[in-house]
C-alpha cells in the first residue's frame, strides 16, 4: 500500500500535512490545558510522548488508507 503512496507526490505530501496538523493539534490541545487549569500542569513525560507518537501513527495510517482508495 505504502508503495502506491511514492509514485504519487501529491499524495505523499498531503498525508505529511495531515500528520504536521495532527502534531500541531495535538501540541496545542496539551498547551490549552495548561493555560487553563492552573493547578494540574501537563508536563512533557513518557506518556504524552507515547500518546502523541500513537496519534500521529493512527492518522497517517488512516489518511494513506483514504488516499490509496481515492486513487485506484
Amino acid at each position: 500500500m505504502l508503495t502506491q503512496l511514492f509514485f504519487s507526490l501529491a499524495s505523499a505530501i498531503l498525508v505529511g500535512i495531515i500528520a504536521g496538523i495532527t502534531c500541531l493539534q495535538l501540541a496545542g490541545a496539551i498547551w490549552m490545558l495548561n493555560l487553563m487549569s492552573s493547578e494540574a500542569q501537563v508536563q512533557m513525560n513518557t506518556a504524552y510522548a507515547l500518546y502523541l507518537y500513537t496519534s500521529i501513527g493512527f492518522a497517517v495510517q488512516i489518511c494513506v488508507q483514504l488516499a490509496v482508495n481515492f486513487e485506484r
